[in-house]
């Protein structure tokens, strides 16, 4: 079971984007950083697949990722996963950018 609790410091009616709002997100889910290191290790195996151009890009969000969680720092983490796969789903990066782009921001849903 998973819970998570979302905490926002400053007027409900102001926007998520405003700088007068403070967003801090908790993620009960214990095992959210064994989920997201799996389909890192996806992601890694898959780089020699990409240019290397690409790879070195992919490599960069991978690693910034598993500091992410490494530090236990979920947002942190969510955002670089939105940067992969974002890039990963880039039409540069084929049809391998797209099923590793679709296993990527899935994750995210761990932190929403």
């Amino acid at each position: 079971m998973q819970h998570f609790e979302t905490h926002v410091q400053g007027p409900a009616n102001v926007s998520i984007a405003s700088s007068q709002v403070n967003q801090a997100l908790t993620v009960s889910d214990s095992a959210w950083g064994d989920k997201v290191s799996a389909v890192l290790d996806a992601v890694t195996q898959a780089i020699g697949a990409l240019t290397a151009d690409e790879s070195e890009q992919v490599a960069q969000l991978v690693d910034e990722a598993r500091q992410g969680v490494s530090a236990q720092e979920p947002t942190r983490t969510r955002q670089a996963l939105i940067a992969l796969g974002g890039f990963l789903k880039d039409v540069s990066s084929g049809a391998l950018g797209g099923i590793l782009s679709t296993q990527v921001l899935a994750l995210v849903a761990l932190f929403s």
